[in-house]
């Protein structure tokens, strides 16, 4: 029996879909005003100010009028995330400090940006109806305190149908300040995602590459343990991904005591599985593609060439990979009858005698920072 789905529920469905559609917004608007509800003369004055048609007056005085209403009903409009998100309404001893920040658009809830990641807020996150229009949820640092697992609560999100970009893990630590064991069942609850960027140990990489995720376009994994390519070639759904990143830090791990993922053998992908990744749907359109595994060595780079996957790219990052002379050269050979404008092979294996022919590609070279220039007994070798 299909779901009874009223007006408002219809023209919400609609917004999820295609958040840019004025026409929509409008209705939905002129629903809520009918309504008597203030959110809908807030996003009418909304679209009046965004209108560059308008004069500059009537844009101003539309976002004084914004800005009047949603200072009156703010509280109403965050529900039970008010206290996490705005301090003069904090009653919580959670979190600590005022860590989150949020943008509101259109009278919705539009990005999440949490610094220090606790359970009690993602607790009420995952529950929050204020949040099914999400665009972007970004968590930076979710090692809890106390072992707890802050990302636990919204592997039963209800209200992630709209989120676009989802990032876990924080880009300015030197190693990572996550863990997302569960992130393939948060995954589940994020039908339209298309932008997956995760700095985190223990990342479940098979589960991942097993959820339907039509819309996803760029995929960027950290500190992941495998490259399992070939049980992502068995997944249909991938059909829009355009950008790939898998990366081990096989040297920059925290190794944290007690940690299994400290303990986990990292296992580069089978080259000889290439050819079936190359051929499957979810590589038809990837023209980014970044893999860093230091013992992935020359293998890669023939599997690369052979099964033809470099010929899609217009982007290709091969940083420490165990690269040496020998697949250097490949690439020099390769690279003029390709699409690509960028290459990245820095902190290799590689000498002079490989760089030359790398030099003289009419493309962005990055070679930087070769083991062969360092002494091999230096520990100190930059990353």
């Amino acid at each position: 029996m299909i779901p009874y789905l009223t007006n408002q529920e219809l023209l919400e469905e609609s917004l999820r879909e295609d958040f840019d559609n004025i026409t929509t917004h409008a209705a939905y608007a002129d629903l809520l005003s009918e309504k008597g509800d203030p959110r809908g003369e807030y996003i009418r004055l909304r679209l009046v100010a965004e209108d560059p048609n308008n004069p500059p007056h009537r844009i101003h005085e539309a976002l004084t009028e914004c800005t009047q209403i949603y200072q009156t009903f703010e509280r109403e409009w965050l529900g039970d995330l008010t206290p996490f998100l705005v301090p003069r309404w904090r009653t919580l001893p959670e979190p600590d400090s005022p860590d989150i920040d949020f943008g509101f658009r259109r009278g919705w809830l539009w990005n999440i940006d949490v610094d220090e990641v606790r359970e009690a807020f993602t607790m009420i996150l995952a529950e929050a109806p204020e949040v099914r229009m999400l665009n972007s949820l970004r968590l930076r640092r979710t090692r809890g305190r106390n072992e707890s697992n802050p990302l636990r609560p919204l592997t039963r999100a209800k209200y992630f149908q709209a989120l676009r970009t989802l990032e876990i893990g924080d880009a300015s630590s030197y190693n990572s300040s996550a863990d997302a064991p569960e992130l393939h069942q948060i995954l589940q609850c994020t039908p339209r995602l298309q932008n997956l960027i995760v700095r985190a140990e223990e990342i479940p990489v098979e589960e991942v590459f097993r959820v339907e995720l039509p819309h996803i376009e760029r995929v960027t994994l950290e500190y992941v343990d495998s490259a399992p390519l070939e049980i992502l070639a068995l997944n249909p759904s991938w059909v829009s991904l355009k950008r790939l990143g898998l990366i081990s830090h096989e040297r920059t791990r925290s190794y944290r005591y007690g940690s299994e993922s400290s303990l986990r053998e990292i296992r580069p992908c089978d080259p000889e599985s290439f050819p079936t990744f190359a051929r499957s749907i979810a590589a038809q359109h990837i023209e980014d593609f970044t893999y860093r595994f230091e013992s992935a060595g020359d293998p890669i780079v023939h599997a690369l060439i052979r099964s033809g996957f470099i010929q899609r790219l217009k982007k290709l990052d091969l940083r420490n990979c165990g690269i040496t002379d020998e697949g250097a050269q490949l690439l020099a050979q390769a690279v003029p009858r390709t699409r690509l404008i960028k290459l990245d092979v820095g902190h290799n294996r590689i000498t002079e005698a490989g760089l030359e022919g790398l030099r003289n590609l009419n493309i962005e070279v990055h070679y930087d920072s070769q083991e062969t220039d360092f002494d091999e007994d230096n520990e100190d070798i930059p990353f």
